[in-house]
């Protein structure tokens, strides 16, 4: 169930982000904060991420074992790559060279940053792990202060040491694990009203940017600029609102056959619905908000197209499940195994 929030936060934050300057220059009314609010992709993105973290901190793996995550990961991420390829030549859109050689080693070339940047941190993980264990509960617990603090510091604008740094995906996701694992091995789950306390406290904060921005800022541009701040990077109140609804789920067990294959798919709707080359293209030429933002219920109607196109997402990726599941899932894994088991020898 979290991977099907994850993705509708990030399909409609992705819907809002490319009309997001437009968005800033419409009156101040509860329509436009609400339209605003769609855009919590990183909400998303710390729902992710702190599924994978929960468990994995709980895991003694090595690195055979990222090694073979990361191989498994790389499967789904060239096949949407390549398929994608093909989708663009398809439409005619223009295709470079880089295009291509990005599209074939998609991980590599950082084509989508969040696979990317959670390869590199499945390798560094086990190796994390065991120094976080090592350290005790006493360090641990000093270092998460610190982390919070630095979180907290984050908030102040232009703070030269903030997460939101293109290119500090990596250490985002560091310091995330380094709180989850701590709250993990040391602490008991928050209760359901503290959980509500962090979603609520989140969104209170993201509120009244929102009006401080529209209030305070002199132009369009410097709005969306203002507004933007506080919904990038591994912001405290993205943290806390993202946390909160893990935490809240993991209290409140929920099980159903459909939710699970369509949560199955979250990572091939994320792939789909973000490809850089057809991003402008699938939220401007297929799906343009801008065109019944005045219309009524028009805040209903963007989260239905944004339900419709993960739909689609998940008929696509059922072609791809079926196309592994008599293919390369016929022996999942055995041929990393075969490549280890030699390089292993000649080491």
């Amino acid at each position: 169930m979290l991977l099907i929030v994850f993705d509708h936060m990030v399909t409609t934050h992705h819907n809002a982000g490319v009309w997001g300057g437009w968005i800033y220059g419409q009156p101040l009314t509860v329509k436009r904060i609400a339209f605003e609010s769609l855009s919590l992709g990183r909400v998303g993105v710390v729902i992710f991420f702190a599924i994978s973290a929960w468990f994995l901190c709980e895991r003694s793996g090595d690195l055979h074992d990222s090694l073979k995550r990361v191989w498994l990961l790389e499967r789904e991420v060239l096949f949407w790559s390549v398929a994608l390829l093909a989708g663009q030549i398809l439409l005619a859109h223009p295709v470079s060279v880089g295009d291509v050689l990005r599209s074939l080693m998609p991980l590599c070339s950082g084509l989508w940053w969040y696979p990317s940047s959670y390869a590199l941190f499945i390798l560094l993980c086990p190796f994390l792990t065991d120094g976080l264990r090592k350290l005790g509960q006493n360090i641990h617990r000093n270092l998460c202060g610190l982390l919070l603090v630095w979180l907290v510091l984050c908030l102040i604008p232009w703070f030269s040491l903030d997460l939101s740094t293109s290119g500090n995906d990596v250490a985002g996701m560091l310091i995330l694990y380094v709180l989850i694992s701590y709250l993990r091995w040391y602490m008991e789950i928050p209760s359901r009203r503290s959980s509500w306390i962090m979603i609520i406290g989140g969104y209170a904060f993201l509120l009244v940017s929102q009006l401080t921005a529209a209030l305070v800022a002199h132009s369009a541009s410097s709005a969306a600029e203002w507004g933007a701040f506080y919904r990038s990077g591994w912001q405290l109140p993205m943290v806390a609102i993202g946390l909160g609804i893990v935490f809240v789920a993991i209290r409140h067990e929920f099980h159903s056959v459909i939710v699970n294959y369509c949560a199955s798919s979250a990572l091939s709707i994320y792939l789909i619905t973000c490809h850089p080359n057809l991003f402008t293209f699938l939220w401007t030429k297929i799906v343009d908000f801008t065109t019944f933002y005045n219309q009524p219920f028009s805040f209903f109607y963007a989260i239905g197209l944004s339900i419709v196109v993960m739909s689609a997402c998940i008929l696509a990726d059922s072609v791809r499940r079926l196309i592994f599941r008599f293919t390369i899932d016929r022996h999942k894994g055995e041929l990393f195994e075969k490549i280890w088991q030699r390089s292993i020898g000649k080491i």
